[in-house]
């Protein structure tokens, strides 16, 4: 992949999902009629040709809302596919700590114990599993090794073929970055002892009674393109996949099935140990797909603010 493709993918969303948390505006009503206003006006405010979102609170889902047409012209709805973004990251936090429940990982392990070839990517041999789930391993977001469409093999793979990234940071201090999922997939593969789409699969989809795309070819067939700006108006854009970015970025599916997490509702990822699944107590959560946006999104150690009037993501 380009350069100049790596910034499309990234900065221009071709299908993608963000996560909002509810706003003051938001919150005065959660029915039906008032997210579907918001909703239409988001749309409209970001250009998006389509939009899809849903309240979810500590009972479940609440509430839907759905605008416009995806990169194929059909309506959206709650069945329509999207690209997660880095609401995939969500899940793979989840599955660490699945796979830490059932004793085959070690959230305090060095990530060099369990793949051993990310010690030429770690600039420090004692970064853990839980820095890269909360960002704290001191890796960069470096765009040049991730988010390549031509990659069909696994995280392990991936890794074994990195060096190390330039601008890495000393372990402990949070900065948000990909590379910590991919490795973090890498490590999921290893102790699970399967493929990462098998791992995610059976710790988290199946037991939550949810569904997500991770084969690259059902990806390509079932996701609809999505759209990115063009000359003041926007354009349909086919959206790749990397099978090594199951983990940060390239699980797909359905508003509906993502929000279906069971116990795993909300990662809390900005606490000590492996990130705790739990479900959402105080203020519910908004979720929108768009057809058009950033990567941007609600992950592990991430906060999402609203200012006083419009809502925004990190």
């Amino acid at each position: 992949m380009t350069a100049a493709r790596r910034v499309v993918a990234v900065f221009l969303g071709v299908l993608t999902l963000l996560a909002l948390s509810i706003c003051p505006a938001a919150g005065r009503g959660h029915d039906e009629e008032s997210l579907q206003g918001l909703v239409t006006r988001w749309a409209s405010e970001i250009g998006a040709p389509g939009m899809a979102a849903r309240i979810v609170d500590s009972d479940g889902a609440r509430s839907a809302a759905f605008v416009g047409v995806d990169g194929d012209g059909h309506d959206i709805d709650g069945s329509t596919p999207f690209v997660w973004g880095s609401v995939s990251k969500q899940f793979a936090a989840a599955t660490a700590r699945g796979l830490e429940r059932e004793g085959v990982l070690d959230a305090t392990s060095p990530v060099v114990e369990v793949v051993p070839q990310a010690r030429r990517v770690l600039s420090d041999p004692a970064v853990t599993v839980d820095d890269l789930v909360h960002h704290t391993s001191g890796l960069p977001h470096d765009i040049t090794v991730t988010d390549e469409w031509t990659r069909r093999g696994s995280a392990t793979d991936a890794v074994t073929a990195l060096d190390a990234p330039k601008g890495a940071g000393p372990r402990g201090e949070f900065r948000y970055s990909s590379l910590n999922y991919l490795l973090l997939q890498a490590v999921i593969e290893q102790a699970a002892g399967s493929s990462y789409a098998d791992a995610v699969r059976r710790v988290v989809l199946d037991p939550a009674g949810s569904d997500a795309i991770t084969d690259p070819q059902l990806f390509v067939d079932s996701v609809p393109r999505g759209h990115v700006p063009f000359f003041g108006s926007t354009r349909p854009v086919d959206v790749g996949v990397d099978s090594a970015g199951l983990g940060y970025g390239y699980l797909a599916g359905s508003i509906d099935d993502a929000m279906r997490r069971g116990d795993c509702g909300n990662v809390t990822a900005a606490k000590p140990g492996i990130a705790r699944c739990r479900r959402l107590r105080v203020r519910p959560t908004v979720t929108a797909c768009s057809t058009r946006g950033s990567m941007a999104t609600m992950s592990g150690g991430m906060r999402v603010r609203c200012p006083a009037t419009t809502p925004t993501s990190l």
